[in-house]
């Protein structure tokens, strides 16, 4: 759970620096792996998008790993970034409603897309090794809409405290064209245990 709510906490905070001038083009956390790449409307807009970041990182956590031009006539520039966190980041919090079960696990994901405005394209639950004395469960689930949403989305999880950890997240504009803010998916792969 403490490692949930960091991760998701560094999710905000990139997500916040973006703009209708630095679109999100891709987002991804696979374990400690964090990267992401902004579409800009130019270097200038992609530089004061770097300048953001700098107010929330030091130079140490993120670093730019490529600029690249886009061809066309639509012009533009991603950049492609990483984040070097802490790999034991975490808080401590208490878990007051742990899950109980799959179905639980399915209501809450439902509830919360339906209450964000989002849509559920898939959603499943498996069983995985146990640990120690706890049944394990793998929750895996693709959601679509808006990038606003998924700011609302991705902060209700962080502050739900629920015995989830993300094993794999992944938020990307299916608009390659203008990468306009309604158009995003966003998948995850969770392990629970309960």
């Amino acid at each position: 759970n403490g490692k949930t709510r960091f991760q998701l906490n560094h999710t905000g905070n990139i997500l916040s620096l973006t703009s209708d001038k630095n679109r999100l083009s891709r987002l991804m956390i696979y374990g400690d792996d964090f990267v992401m790449e902004i579409y800009s409307n130019t270097r200038a807009e992609l530089a004061r998008y770097i300048k953001g970041l700098k107010t929330q990182y030091s130079s140490e956590q993120f670093s730019l790993e490529a600029t690249t031009d886009r061809p066309g006539k639509s012009g533009g520039v991603f950049g492609q970034f990483a984040l070097d966190l802490d790999k034991n980041g975490s808080d401590k919090t208490e878990v007051p409603t742990p899950f109980a079960n799959s179905d639980e696990i399915k209501s809450w994901i439902n509830r919360l897309a339906t209450d964000n405005g989002i849509q559920v394209t898939d959603l499943k639950t498996s069983s995985i090794a146990p640990k120690d004395i706890y049944q394990g469960i793998q929750l895996e689930t693709t959601l679509s809409g808006s990038i606003d949403a998924f700011k609302q989305f991705l902060s209700n999880v962080r502050q739900s405290n629920k015995n989830m950890l993300i094993h794999k997240l992944s938020l990307i504009s299916t608009d390659l064209k203008s990468y306009r803010p309604g158009k995003y998916q966003l998948k995850f792969i969770s392990k629970i245990y309960i």
